[in-house]
């Protein structure tokens, strides 16, 4: 399809903006500008933990597969473009990695009882100094405060921009082990870059969540497990290897090769936008107007009773999961449990803490 046609669409195509992954893949390829990026990638690491690819029904008519078992599962659904991980062309950007500090703790997102959770369990391991990594979710300075009054230090990469990626990046670099309160894509990053990792298996947080969470989620077909075992065993050099082949290490190749094969891909495109829904042909063209005009990309994926219950009596999930055990022993009574409440907006946000 011509890059003219596709600029058209370019506000729509939001994915690859959100972490910075569209600005490391430029960079690497040394790619204009000028050329859009309808290219959909998972925000964070799609580790098979979903029934569905992770961020597949987004308006991207391409989908970013950095490992064989994305592309397996996109086929049909969308065209795969094969791509590292941006983690990956990071790692290969700044090889040398220099470790100042001792222990980053990857915490949940941020609230009084999930904080009071945390700190029970850092406890329990006699975890008593380090620095708590915490999402940049609405007003965090409460946190903050807390760790601080409790000993530890509080580092952040900030909001879910172009840079955030390579913040992180920086900020993970500095540390040399790493542990984790959950199956964080921070956690699979850090054992890419060689840290020493470990886990929280007693944690127990507590989130809003989309309201049919339990029906996409998919913790039994997730290579998590695979990862915690090595983990729990210390193979150290196993999961760096694991953690590589996850975000696709053997999709990177000369900066030439890539940026050809890409544009080959953008030139193959079919249609500009992807709509996760069977419409007709004039629907289509309606919601992809009606998504341009309203900035709302997301109309692209729903069903028009969806989007009056979304709009009428919107609600979300209060979730209380222990991932580690669930990916370890499976699910239970006494590692998940869920609830249904209305949604309040900037209150019962999905992915934020309860309080």
């Amino acid at each position: 399809m011509k890059i003219t046609e596709l600029r058209k669409y370019d506000s729509l195509y939001v994915l690859s903006k959100k972490m910075g992954s569209g600005n490391i893949l430029r960079s690497y390829l040394n790619l204009d500008k000028n050329i859009p990026l309808p290219i959909g990638i998972s925000h964070g690491v799609d580790m098979n933990h979903l029934h569905e690819v992770q961020d597949i029904s987004s308006p991207e008519p391409l989908h970013w597969c950095y490992n064989e078992r994305i592309a397996k599962r996109a086929r049909g659904i969308k065209q795969c473009v094969h791509l590292p991980h941006p983690w990956i062309i990071l790692k290969e950007l700044n090889f040398e990695q220099v470790a100042s500090n001792e222990l980053l703790i990857i915490g949940p997102p941020d609230g009084k009882t999930n904080n009071l959770n945390l700190l029970k369990s850092l406890r329990k391991k006699n975890i008593t100094n380090g620095d708590v990594l915490i999402k940049q979710r609405g007003d965090i300075d409460t946190s903050k405060n807390f760790w601080i009054n409790e000993g530890y230090g509080v580092v952040s990469a900030g909001s879910s921009n172009g840079e955030f990626y390579n913040r992180l990046f920086s900020l993970i670099s500095k540390y040399e082990e790493v542990v984790s309160c959950s199956m964080s894509s921070a956690l699979i990053f850090s054992a890419a870059l060689g840290k020493k990792c470990s886990v929280l298996e007693d944690y127990l947080m507590t989130t809003y969540e989309l309201s049919n969470y339990s029906r996409f989620i998919n913790f039994k077909g997730s290579v998590a497990p695979v990862m915690l075992e090595m983990i729990k065993k210390g193979e150290n050099v196993n999961l760096i290897n694991f953690a590589e082949d996850l975000l696709g290490i053997g999709y990177l190749d000369q900066p030439t090769e890539m940026k050809k094969k890409l544009l080959i891909n953008i030139e193959e495109i079919q249609a500009p936008i992807h709509h996760h829904i069977s419409r007709s042909f004039f629907l289509k063209k309606f919601y992809e107007i009606l998504a341009l005009k309203l900035n709302k990309p997301s109309l692209t994926k729903m069903a028009f009773m969806d989007i009056l219950k979304s709009v009428s009596s919107p609600k979300v999930s209060i979730v209380n999961k222990n991932e580690i055990s669930i990916y370890l022993f499976g699910m239970s009574d006494s590692n998940f449990s869920s609830s249904t409440v209305k949604y309040q907006a900037n209150i019962t946000e999905p992915g934020r803490a309860i309080d």
